[in-house]
């Protein structure tokens, strides 16, 4: 089975930092405002707190992080 990455390891892998600045390109050239790393990073941790909020634990709210970050990518 393969292994997770985690949080910091998707968030400073130069393939995803690659990938998330050509999105970001991409979506400016839409007209869009910044879509990168900057935006991914804000969907994970409003992810995080709405999770925290809702009473998960530490664990599973940064598990369901990490999976919404990886899934933008």
């Amino acid at each position: 089975m393969k292994q997770l990455l985690t949080f910091e390891e998707i968030k400073d892998k130069v393939e995803i930092q690659t990938y998330l600045k050509h999105t970001d390109f991409a979506f400016a050239t839409m007209g869009y405002k910044e879509h990168g790393l900057g935006h991914a990073l804000y969907c994970a941790n409003l992810a995080q707190k709405v999770l925290k909020d809702l009473g998960y634990n530490k664990k599973g709210s940064k598990n369901l992080q990490k999976l919404l970050l990886s899934s933008m990518i």
